[in-house]
């Protein structure tokens, strides 16, 4: 467009200098080209949800003139709307430049589901020059919190630009500085749980913030920073849901004490401090047959599969389900054993193994992925059908649920050592130490409940 312009208004200067007078008065100076500036004013807004805010598109030239002026400015639309006086979506901008006299408009157009703003005007006198407004933009904030960006777009075809017809090039801008914008829900109280105050090391911390408006309403769409600090520094961001609680976890490799601290919108929640502490060893027999067995691991052992299979290589086998790639691994292949995965474990001989490990005391979250999945039980008790949950697309169902919506097959077998076995059909339980085949339709996450 900008270039459209430069060619326009070229054709509009000769005109004009066949029915100017030379020697009306001296030129205007020209200066280097790249010193001017166009810029957003005030760089930084703050508005609640729902509210009206202005801001101004500004132009700071100096001495050095200017007669066409190209903004286009992007803005995301789910942070905000270009409005009229009563709030409802507008299609042009507060004209500044463009509505003065002598100033002609050759765009003025707002496209707010690609959050878009192009704004040209050129005049054939004398320019401007100094610190001006070029236009006004009226915005509503939406529903959505956060920190969101008004940025100048600066290549073709929608190239931000500040010209005087007198330069060669014409173009004198230096800088297009964008604007902030930090839309607030209100946030008056964030209170701040966890689900343990001596965790165990390798286990998942879970963290929840809930937040609440200035009428204790919950809040919903705002951004929590949870801050760690202590013998584990980290941080995170997540988002409240509906009900105005996020969620947030995390797992510590050593013992030492945490301070969690959850903030929105410069208000902080209570500190919580844990201390992480090394979890006690606990045991689990595994019972197995000669030949194949499908099984698993209740509790959090070694990741190196010789460790807690010393069979291996010595008439034991061990492969795992690949989901993704849909293939077996063997134990040279593997990266590591896991807590809820199942396996194949190949053996000569009946026996029982002793398992060494920790107790895992957290909701393990398994992926599932279309097409057959191998899991375990991450749990030293037995669970019922009922027990575990479908995570998808920020939904949860039960097995029944995610079998009627269409997530995942309703028949979820384990192996015998010499047939399959329907668990929902046949005993209604999961128990640890088997595996278990899982046919997913779909990405998902299946949620373990020790």
């Amino acid at each position: 467009m900008i270039r459209t312009i430069r060619l326009t208004l070229a054709t509009m200067m000769v005109v004009a200098l066949l029915i100017l007078p030379f020697g009306a008065g001296e030129n205007p100076r020209v200066e280097a080209a790249g010193t001017a500036t166009v810029f957003v004013s005030p760089a930084s807004s703050t508005p609640y949800r729902g509210d009206l805010f202005m801001v101004e598109i500004r132009a700071s030239t100096g001495s050095q003139v200017v007669d066409v002026v190209g903004v286009y400015l992007d803005f995301d639309p789910t942070f905000l709307q270009i409005v009229d006086e009563f709030g409802n979506p507008a299609s042009q901008v507060i004209p500044g430049l463009g509505g003065q006299a002598g100033w002609f408009t050759f765009a003025n157009a707002v496209d707010n589901s690609l959050g878009t703003i192009d704004y040209v005007v050129a005049t054939l006198g004398a320019g401007t020059s100094g610190d001006f407004k070029v236009c006004g933009l009226r915005f509503k904030a939406l529903d959505r919190a956060g920190t969101t960006t008004l940025a100048f777009h600066r290549s073709l075809p929608r190239e931000t630009d500040l010209l005087y017809s007198g330069n060669d090039p014409p173009s004198v801008l230096g800088n297009a500085l964008e604007g902030q914008v930090t839309v607030r829900a209100g946030v008056s109280n964030i209170e701040l749980a966890v689900s343990s105050s001596s965790p165990t090391i390798n286990q998942l911390l879970s963290c929840t913030a809930t937040v609440l408006g200035g009428a204790g309403e919950p809040l919903g769409g705002v951004p929590i920073q949870f801050t760690v600090s202590g013998a584990h520094p980290q941080s995170a961001t997540a988002t409240t849901n509906p009900q105005g609680r996020a969620a947030w976890g995390y797992t510590a490799s050593s013992p030492g004490a945490d301070l969690i601290v959850a903030s929105a919108e410069g208000i902080d929640s209570n500190a919580v401090a844990v201390t992480w502490v090394n979890p006690a060893a606990s045991t689990f027999d595994l019972t197995h047959q000669a030949g194949w067995n499908l099984i698993s691991l209740p509790l959090v052992t070694s990741p190196t599969p010789s460790e807690v299979f010393p069979g291996l290589g010595h008439g034991w086998h061990l492969y795992a389900w690949d989901a993704v790639q849909g293939k077996y691994l063997s134990s040279s292949q593997m990266e590591a054993v896991k807590t809820g995965e199942g396996y194949w474990l190949k053996t000569p001989q009946n026996g029982v193994l002793t398992i060494t490990g920790t107790l895992n005391k957290q909701p393990l979250t398994i992926p599932l992925h279309p097409g057959w999945n191998m899991v375990g039980l991450p749990s030293m008790d037995p669970v019922t059908w009922s027990s575990p949950r479908v995570l998808y697309q920020e939904e949860t169902f039960t097995l029944d649920q995610a079998a009627a919506a269409g997530l995942l097959s309703s028949h979820i077998y384990r192996w015998t050592g010499s047939s399959y076995e329907d668990v929902h059909f046949v005993s209604g339980w999961f128990h640890p130490g088997y595996g278990y085949w899982v046919r997913s339709w779909v990405e998902c996450l299946l949620w373990m409940i020790p």
